[in-house]
């Protein structure tokens, strides 16, 4: 299993079992203190779901959430065409980025994740944003389509038709 400690310089270093109880050196020059096995075990296990992506393909369970997912936000499009229509074209433009944008992070959850997340991902409301916000490196992109989208739509909806 690999573990990730921070150095005092800000550096990552990756690290393995074996390297648990001893002290690694950073490119910075500074020893660091590498904790016990169960220690490394017990404060990296809140988010082992969220940090170490899957290594396999997608199980039939994820498949079967992905198809559902994209069905659910894939019928978002067409409230944005009545968006585009009804209220105006800023607004329906803004209402398919943030859709694009939520059906990307959806995606990402998919692929990072367990089962259990990407149900999280349906049920709960902006767990799609916590997973971004813990897994920024991965999901900035996906996070700015969907907030600029929610906020072009909001602009469009004030705006109105013009």
């Amino acid at each position: 299993m690999e573990f990730r400690l921070t150095c005092e310089c800000g550096q990552r270093l990756d690290l393995t079992d074996g390297s648990a109880g001893s002290a690694v050196t950073c490119a910075c020059g500074r020893a660091v203190q590498v904790p016990s096995l169960g220690e490394l075990r017990r404060q990296f296990a809140e988010d082992v779901d969220i940090k170490v992506p899957m290594e396999r393909g997608l199980t039939p369970a994820q498949v079967a959430l992905l198809a559902f997912g994209l069905m659910v936000f894939g019928s978002g499009f067409v409230v944005s065409l009545l968006y585009f229509f009804y209220v105006g074209p800023i607004a329906g433009i803004g209402c398919l980025v943030a859709q694009a944008g939520q059906i990307w992070l959806l995606v990402l959850v998919i692929r990072e994740c367990s089962s259990e997340a990407i149900f999280f991902a349906f049920v709960i409301p902006f767990f799609t944003w916590y997973f971004a916000l813990k897994r920024w490196d991965v999901a900035k992109g996906a996070l700015a389509c969907n907030v600029g989208g929610i906020a072009l739509t909001f602009l469009g909806v004030f705006l109105g038709r013009y």
